[in-house]
Parts: C-alpha cells; sequence; structure tokens
C-alpha cells in the first residue's frame, strides 16, 4: 500500500505553506482520516481538553481524539478568527491533492504513480505496524469497522516487492535490500503471530454472534407455533 516514512511526512509538513496547509496534511496522517473527514471539520470539531471530534462519512459515527500539543497550537492559529461552525479547509478534494503534491516537490519528495493525499492515512497504519502495534489498535486508529480492512497493510508495499526482485534477478530497478537479521526474522513471526490471533479471535466472535442470532430465530419461532 502506497504510503511515506515518518521521515518524509516531518519533510512534507516543514515545506507545507501557510500554517493551514500543515495543519491539514497534520491532521490526515496523525489521526489517520480519510480525506472527506478532514473537509468536514469546523471550528467546533475541536471539543475541550483538546480532543478533536472526527465524524466518521461512513455510517455516521463519530470519535474523540486527543490532539497532539504542537498539532493543537497550530490549529488554535488557524481557527483563532473562524466563527465556530466555519469549515477549517474550504476546498476540495481535488485542491487537496494539488496543494499535498505542491508540498511534496517542495520537499524533494519523490512519489509513486497515482499516489496522492490519501496516502497520509495509509501512512500512520505502516507507521503503527512497523513501531509494534497490534492490529486492533491500528484498527481503532484508522476508525475501520472491519479488522479484515485493516488486515490490508500486513501486505508489502510494491517498493519492497522492487527491492527484492532487483535483488533476485540482479538488476538495478532498486536498490537491494539487506537480509533481515535472526531477531527481525523472529519480530516477524510474532508479528504475524499476533495478526493470526486477532483474525481468529474476530472470526470466533462472529460465529458466536451468529449463533445467538440463529437462536433468537428458533425461539421466535417456536413462539408463533404455540400461538397459532
Amino acid at each position: 500500500m502506497k504510503h511515506l516514512s515518518p521521515e518524509a511526512i516531518g519533510r512534507l509538513v516543514e515545506a507545507a505553506k501557510p500554517d493551514r496547509d500543515k495543519l491539514l496534511f497534520r491532521l490526515l496522517y496523525e489521526h489517520g482520516m480519510r480525506i472527506s473527514e478532514c473537509l468536514a471539520l469546523t471550528k467546533g470539531s475541536m471539543q475541550r481538553g483538546g480532543y478533536l471530534r472526527v465524524r466518521a462519512r461512513k455510517k455516521g459515527r463519530h470519535s474523540d481524539e486527543k490532539v497532539n500539543p504542537q498539532t493543537l497550537e497550530l490549529w488554535n492559529r488557524v481557527t483563532e478568527h473562524l466563527c465556530p461552525g466555519t469549515m477549517v479547509f474550504p476546498f476540495s478534494r481535488q485542491w487537496s491533492d494539488v496543494l499535498f503534491h505542491r508540498a511534496c516537490d517542495k520537499a524533494g519528495i519523490e512519489l509513486q504513480p497515482r499516489m496522492g493525499v490519501h496516502c497520509l492515512r495509509h501512512s500512520l497504519g505502516h507507521a503503527l505496524l512497523d513501531a509494534g502495534a497490534s492490529l486492533p489498535i491500528i484498527q481503532r486508529s484508522l476508525r475501520h469497522r472491519s479488522l479484515s480492512s485493516t488486515s490490508v497493510y500486513t501486505e508489502q508495499d510494491a517498493r519492497d516487492v522492487d527491492n527484492w526482485r532487483a535483488r533476485v534477478i540482479g538488476d538495478a530497478v532498486a536498490a537491494p535490500a539487506a537480509a533481515p537479521s535472526l531477531a527481525a526474522i523472529q519480530a516477524e513471526i510474532e508479528r504475524l503471530s499476533k495478526v493470526a490471533a486477532a483474525m481468529q479471535a474476530e472470526a470466533e466472535a462472529e460465529k458466536r454472534r451468529l449463533g445467538r442470532v440463529a437462536m433468537t430465530v428458533e425461539a421466535e419461532g417456536s413462539s408463533d407455533e404455540l400461538r397459532a
């Protein structure tokens, strides 16, 4: 899945001008927001205590998430003269992509084909995974309804595939990756075991839920027969 490294994210934010663009990119990355969720923010979205209310565009649910102090300070500067119901980012998704590409060009960040501002959301997922976060934690951070949606973050990035392909065929398509250490292999095995355990737990929970539904339907059917 296409994403930027934390180092590249830092360069992107540093290169972005004005402060409103910096705030846009920080929120998209730090809260793993969909661009539609971010563009829907108003000054009133910031709750007491520095909690940002993110209203999911799917199913209408929302979550209150603690904002990084530096990002909160940036938010206050950007929204200082706005009314509570005023949009913080009064532009389209297409213009957000334009701003993103301009900042990437300024920061010297090389993007993969068809890579847009939505990659900042993916970047948080990958950063959490690389830091050792469990799949349920990533699911909660990205506000996924199903763990199966989160599992795509375990797939290898296209650039990693290019590196390994170049290593095997001896072509200089990309710099070959270093051979993994024993510790890295053990860590990867442990991570995949956690992923498998989480997915198994979700499957068992779904099985129990379906069992309860079946029992309810059966009980209702028996009640209908007695009344008849």
